[in-house]
């Protein structure tokens, strides 16, 4: 799953519109990995915007819904059966950056047992 010399990028909404729009036009395997690449981009702009507002803060309502479409691109993935240890782990980071703690820890027994090649 990748996607073959991505264009070179202005900046983080130029990124970030390439891969939307892969993620409505392109194979299942662009769109599975285009999927994981925006998701990493708005997890970065929600951590940015919550350490430049207040790093201390509980997320403000901008950075909650981009973690939140972060969580939802991951979950397609998922639904849609790719399930890669590395992902998995990434979107139980996201899980806790949301607070949500105890969906984290179960995806995180299924990531771990991926990992171990157990699941």
């Amino acid at each position: 799953m990748q996607i073959l010399e991505p264009p070179p990028f202005s900046d983080q909404d130029a990124e970030a519109d390439y891969y939307e729009d892969l993620c409505e036009r392109g194979t299942e395997g662009e769109k599975l990995a285009a999927r994981e690449k925006l998701a990493q981009l708005l997890y970065k702009r929600a951590m940015e915007r919550q350490h430049q507002t207040n790093p201390k803060a509980v997320l403000p309502p901008a950075n909650a819904e981009e973690l939140l479409r972060a969580a939802s691109l991951l979950e397609r993935n998922v639904l849609d059966g790719y399930e890669d240890a590395r992902q998995l782990g990434f979107l139980c980071h996201i899980y806790r950056a949301q607070g949500r703690y105890r969906l984290a820890k179960e995806l995180s027994g299924v990531s771990d047992g991926l990992k171990a090649g157990t699941h």
